[in-house]
């Protein structure tokens, strides 16, 4: 027969094929020594004495004297009766070494601990999630014990910094806390007298003794709650004896405490059934379950054994979901009215700190505990995925956690079949039913509608997500940061109403969330309407960039269509404000005053960037005194700013290029005109045409000077013609002073220069020169010839100043 080899995980003890190098625990077995897994079971020694307190029995009779077994239960080897270790397993062949030595060499110590800490022993009932070791101080001292957590398996960072709020009056002291060799460690105080579960295992608990535990464990419950943590495990074995004498319990094991940030809570099914509340079934549970654990507890104190002691798991189950726990055992009316406070079902109405602490004052006014009501539960479980559910509150938890299958389930009638034909539930069927016809509900509405109907009181939940505050706002948190569906959920949530169905269920935590976030949306979006007021009557009346009066109204014709930038805003409306990026924006402003602080500092930059570019932004309001909405929607607006910003910027180019056309225009025509008058200087003659156009054109000069003035010169080129007309300005002037001269003295001349005027000049002189006297005719003739002579010099003279004027230009 071909022997059969395994390798043995060292840290949970499971048996891996020997090509196998890590367990499914995730320990390696690199180095772990391969064992036979067909030898008989009497082949090896039976348990240490360590571990049953029994002596060893020693070697069969009928064992060669020449050879010897390993004494060790995973090994059992023969080997040669001089050896002293094992040949296969290298651990020694004493039996009365088999615990300790197999404690050092299959559980090591972390290597930040080996060099300051000796191993004793290994604690046998090891869980699931770690190895319990009791070790003692190289340097002396106190021995302690050290929690060695599983490969991979690590503590939630802020349930350990929850526990060290509690007072080490409370819990056990947690010593030092770190991670090595890849494993996550803590040390604790080792409380040598034991726990609880030793105590009670000698009997029942006198009177006396009840209200000491009672005492020490409603006290350290009530630590444990004000640091904000569920045990959700309190058992015996989970409260250590720290001193016999006076009685002074803690409790240990927070491995399975959840945080309580809240009211209730989604968890997993508690550890130990046998202590665990009916609600942690459904795995809702809140601060009295830890009392529900209490009350079993003091019962198995009192009685001297479990009320479930000997029942299978499915009975036990099958009695949490339909009746209480009985009492009958408890003799003592006090302490059955204590007992009965702490089991009643109905988490709503069982006794915690304050009930216990009137209890222990003996205080006779209070009232005997008395169950509301029986819990409403099925004539059939309905099974749904993995879980069975006896209660509407179970199918409720059920439902939040299966949203998918609860959904189809929804969809396809069968639940609704189950109600009407297993449940004979009408009121369910017909809300059902109300729920088919309702078209404004989309599928995963009903189904909350639903859930609502079979828990009220649940944890909100949405599509098998919490949607408590906590939750909210950490998507709020990630949308912020770009994610998308982040900020679709949040949509979602806002959009279906899930917020406002349990507000309306009676949820207290979010009917405040609804009334904020409700009134915070339509306070933006008022602020935005009338934001956008403002801004849409700016960029209707065309008021300028800088608030220089209007423009020229240029728009083109795809924007004014398409009613893109260019188009008059006022003639659009205000368009609606997109509320899928504003959820995270305002849950940030509302919980969170340094966010909003940033974001004013953020809006303030903008604004001030968007002062120079849009004169008016000042109307909109001041960013350092608004309200969180207001600035929010002041935000939301900052791009349609830039966009009117990009428009003013784009019109004051196009006024800009229609300034430098014109300006060239006047450049070209100054230029023409200015070399026209210059080609006076070169003409022999200026006939009376000539000066008239020539008066023209230094009349167009001195208008393009004056256009000039009145526009601002933003061109080194208007600029150069601006300094050249008003230098030849005053020659300008003179030299149309002098054309006007010349042209009215023409038209003077034209008057008594005529034909008949000579004719009648002429037979006048000739007259006096034959009839009167020569002398005389001579002196007028002469008289007559000098007028002539003076006005045609004169005429010259004022020709040679045009002409020397023209030549100035």
């Amino acid at each position: 027969m071909t022997a059969v080899y395994h390798r043995l995980c060292p840290a949970c003890g499971k048996a891996s094929a020997p090509d196998v190098m890590r367990c499914l625990c995730g320990a390696m077995l690199f180095g772990v020594d391969l064992v036979r897994s067909d030898l008989p079971a009497t082949s090896a020694t039976p348990a240490p004495a360590a571990q049953t307190g029994e002596t060893p029995a020693p070697p069969p009779a009928s064992a060669p004297p020449s050879t010897v077994a390993c004494p060790h239960e995973d090994c059992g080897q023969t080997n040669p009766a001089t050896a002293s270790t094992c040949l296969y397993c290298n651990r020694p062949l004493a039996a009365g070494d088999a615990l300790s030595i197999a404690s050092e060499t299959l559980v090591q110590l972390p290597a930040s601990l080996r060099s300051r800490y000796r191993l004793v022993r290994a604690f046998p009932a090891t869980g699931a999630e770690a190895e319990i070791l009791l070790v003692a101080p190289l340097a002396g001292g106190s021995p302690c014990i050290v929690k060695l957590y599983r490969q991979g398996i690590q503590p939630e960072p802020e349930v350990l910094e929850r526990i060290r709020r509690i007072p080490v009056t409370h819990r056990v002291e947690l010593l030092e806390t770190g991670n090595s060799s890849g494993r996550t460690y803590e040390v604790m105080e080792y409380c040598a007298p034991g726990s609880l579960r030793e105590m009670l295992a000698r009997g029942p608990v006198d009177h006396p003794g009840i209200e000491t535990i009672t005492r020490e464990l409603a006290t350290a419950l009530a630590a444990v709650h004000a640091a904000g943590l569920v045990h959700r495990d309190l058992k015996p074995a989970n409260v250590l004896i720290r001193r016999q004498s006076p009685l002074d319990l803690v409790l240990t094991d927070f491995g399975v405490a959840c945080a309580l940030d809240t009211t209730q809570h989604f968890t997993g099914v508690a550890r130990t059934l046998l202590y665990g509340a009916p609600e942690c079934l459904s795995g809702v549970l809140d601060a009295k379950a830890d009392y529900w654990s209490l009350g079993m507890l003091l019962l198995e104190a009192v009685l001297g054994r479990h009320p479930f002691a000997g029942l299978s798991e499915a009975v036990i189950l099958h009695q949490l979901t339909t009746r209480s726990v009985s009492l009958e055992g408890v003799r003592d009316p006090r302490l059955r009215k204590l007992l009965r406070g702490l089991l009643l079902r109905d988490p709503a109405h069982r006794w915690g700190e304050s009930e216990i602490v009137r209890w222990l004052s003996g205080d006779t006014t209070l009232a005997d505990a008395v169950e509301s009501g029986s819990i409403a539960h099925f004539a059939n479980p309905y099974h749904l995925g993995s879980e069975t559910c006896y209660t509407p509150g179970q199918l409720a938890t059920a439902l939040a956690r299966h949203w998918s299958e609860g959904m189809a389930d929804l969809a396809s009638g069968q639940l609704l079949s189950w109600f009407r034909d297993v449940q004979r539930d009408q009121n369910a069927v017909r809300l059902l039913l109300d729920l088919r016809h309702d078209r404004s509900l989309s599928a995963d509405r009903r189904l909350l509608a639903l859930m609502l109907y079979l828990a009220p009181g649940m944890p909100p939940t949405w599509q098998g997500e919490s949607v408590e505050l906590p939750a909210i706002l950490a998507r709020a948190n990630l949308a912020l940061k770009g994610d998308g569906d982040a900020a679709r959920w949040l949509d979602t949530l806002h959009r279906q109403g899930v917020v406002d169905a349990y507000a309306r269920a009676g949820h207290p935590g979010m009917a405040e969330v609804q009334r904020v976030w409700t009134e915070a949306t339509a306070a933006v979006e008022a602020s935005w309407q009338r934001l956008h007021g403002v801004t849409a009557g700016h960029a209707a009346s065309g008021t300028g960039p800088a608030g220089d009066g209007p423009q020229d109204g240029v728009a083109l014709y795809d924007d004014l269509v398409f009613g893109r930038a260019g188009a008059p805003a006022a003639s659009l409306g205000a368009p609606r404000l997109s509320l899928l990026a504003l959820h995270p924006r305002l849950l940030a402003a509302r919980y969170d005053p340094a966010w909003l602080e940033r974001l004013r500092l953020r809006v303030l930059a903008a604004l001030t960037e968007l002062a120079g570019r849009v004169g008016w932004v000042s109307d909109l309001g001041d960013p350092a005194a608004m309200i969180a909405t207001d600035l929010l929607a002041l935000e939301a607006l900052l791009p349609e700013l830039d966009r009117l910003a990009r428009d003013s910027a784009r019109q004051r180019e196009r006024q800009e290029q229609v300034r430098r056309d014109q300006a060239d225009a006047l450049r070209i025509e100054a230029r023409v005109t200015c070399a026209s008058l210059t080609a006076l200087a070169r003409d022999r003659e200026l006939p009376t045409r000539r000066c008239e156009r020539a008066r023209e054109e230094v009349g167009r000069l001195l208008g393009i000077l004056g256009q000039v003035r009145a526009e601002p010169a933003t061109d080194a080129q208007s600029q150069d013609l601006r300094r050249s007309l008003l230098r030849q300005e005053p020659i300008l002037r003179r030299l149309e002073n002098r054309l006007e001269r010349l042209i009215e003295l023409r038209a003077l001349r034209r008057g008594w220069m005529t034909p008949d005027m000579l004719a009648t000049a002429a037979g006048g002189v000739g007259l006096v020169f034959v009839f009167l006297s020569r002398r005389l005719g001579i002196a007028l003739a002469f008289c007559a010839a000098a007028a002539a002579a003076w006005q045609f010099g004169m005429f010259a003279t004022i020709e040679r100043s045009i002409r020397d004027l023209a030549r100035r230009l």
